[in-house]
């Protein structure tokens, strides 16, 4: 038995294989158009549909029909005959980012805290008590005199027909959350962050709303919700595969920003995690270490050394400046320390573009 993903339309189809891939749901088969309207649930129990794909009235058709006969399909933003069959209203369209509070198994790694959603969603109200929400959907400022703190279902479900078959519903297009979330909004691409500081690697210059912690990566999580959702409704366990080195439950990737730092301090880190049987990576900000070239020599007789670019100095200036900078600065740290360069940490984020710095540490090395 395998988990179908509808492919071959307009969608983010392949995005959705690469989300459940990092999780370690590899137990994925992408079908085309065709083999829709052949689809068994007794080989293929979950189905994964691309956004908008079943606001055409056949194809949803043959997706009901994969349903009455067992199969369960998991949907963002249901056309109308999927949201009537999962028992849902869509009263309106939501704007701005939202908050998701899970009220319902599965997740893991959640203790009370919500998690952001971006890109488009939905105002939904259910039609019946056979829809069971797993999750409410809620604006980050809750205006007066709207019900229930504003809350709404966000993820719902509804068992359908008399063979097992179900659909699971979402109120938002969870991979376009994702990837906004990972890769930003390339419209907002020379935002300078919010008004607390300098746009960092979590804000990604995609408006997120207030009030939200910083440092949850909610990008993971919703990757990881998609990941149970689709385990649930597998009839039997699902096991999420991954391959670390001699089957190690985990690993832990320990970087340094010396940013400044008294070489007396890397000198603890490093025999600290030496002692430890760990190797790190400290990043240096070229022309604000104290650093010798003698102390980079001993601190890489056991762990590895790489620039720190700092271009903040250069906010809103040109992209090709900020670019130059970047390059010059990742020289210097080659020139003064005698060091190949082969990874760096960008000191916060000052957008220099999207692909440019890309290509730019690609001619780096």
């Amino acid at each position: 038995m395998r988990i179908g993903l509808l492919d071959g339309f307009s969608g983010l189809s392949a995005y959705v294989a690469e989300i459940l891939s990092m999780w370690g749901v590899l137990n994925l088969s992408r079908l085309g158009p065709a083999e829709l309207t052949s689809l068994d649930p007794a080989t293929t129990p979950v189905l994964l549909l691309p956004t908008g794909i079943d606001t055409d009235s056949r194809v949803a058709g043959v997706i009901l029909a994969y349903v009455q006969q067992g199969g369960v399909v998991v949907t963002c933003l249901p056309g109308p005959q999927l949201a009537q069959a999962a028992g849902i209203n869509v009263d309106g369209d939501r704007a701005g980012a939202q908050r998701l509070r899970l009220t319902a198994a599965p997740m893991a790694g959640l203790a009370g805290e919500s998690l952001v959603v971006v890109g488009p969603a939905q105002r939904w109200s259910l039609l019946g008590a056979e829809t069971t929400p797993l999750a409410m959907l809620y604006p980050p400022q809750i205006e007066a005199g709207i019900d229930a703190l504003g809350e709404a279902p966000g993820i719902v479900r509804r068992d359908v027909g008399n063979h097992g078959g179900a659909i699971i519903a979402l109120a938002f297009d969870l991979p376009l959350a994702v990837l906004l979330l990972r890769q930003g909004d390339p419209a907002r691409a020379e935002s300078t962050g919010r008004a607390d500081g300098p746009a960092r690697p979590n804000h990604l210059a995609c408006e997120v709303g207030p009030q939200e912690p910083d440092w949850i990566p909610y990008a993971d999580l919703l990757g990881r919700l998609l990941a149970e959702l689709v385990s649930s409704a597998f009839p039997c366990p699902l096991p999420h595969l991954w391959h670390l080195p001699q089957g190690a439950p985990g690993i832990i990737l320990y970087s340094g920003d010396e940013d400044g730092a008294q070489v007396e301090w890397n000198r603890q880190q490093f025999d600290e995690m030496t002692a430890a049987g760990g190797r790190m990576n400290l990043y240096m900000i070229p022309g604000n270490t104290h650093s010798t070239t003698e102390d980079v020599a001993a601190y890489r007789q056991h762990h590895d050394v790489g620039p720190h670019p700092n271009i903040r100095a250069l906010d809103n200036a040109p992209v090709s400046a900020r670019i130059e900078e970047m390059v010059r600065q990742i020289h210097q740290f080659e020139e003064q320390f005698g060091v190949c360069a082969h990874s760096l940490r960008n000191h916060c984020i000052a957008w220099a573009g999207y692909l440019e710095p890309v290509a730019a540490m690609a001619t780096c090395g």
